[in-house]
């Protein structure tokens, strides 16, 4: 999946790339949604992910029982790095009764 993510934003041109990028700087912050989260929260992480501190999620969550982190074998952007095991994972917790 990896290598075809790749083919793919290989294929974009710079115009596309910049536009997605000024897209993801303009959207709005809702980092306060986690804060103190209303609902449970499942929090899939990447091990190897550069972005977000896996140790750091892991210790929130032991604070808030109701975020409920699992970490994978991926990056930062797992979703699309490995589709059908973070979409099994998602599957889980929504049927597992939120």
């Amino acid at each position: 999946i990896r290598e075809s993510a790749v083919n793919e934003i290989s294929t974009q041109s710079i115009e596309s790339i910049i536009a997605s990028t000024k897209g993801m700087k303009l959207r709005p912050d809702r980092s306060h949604l986690l804060r103190k989260p209303t609902v449970p929260v499942k929090w899939v992480l990447g091990d190897s992910d550069q972005q977000l501190n896996a140790v750091k999620i892991i210790a929130r969550a032991r604070e808030e029982a109701i975020i409920e982190p699992e970490i994978i074998k991926s990056r930062h952007m797992s979703f699309l790095e490995d589709t059908y095991l973070v979409f099994r994972i998602v599957h889980a917790f929504i049927n597992d009764g939120i």
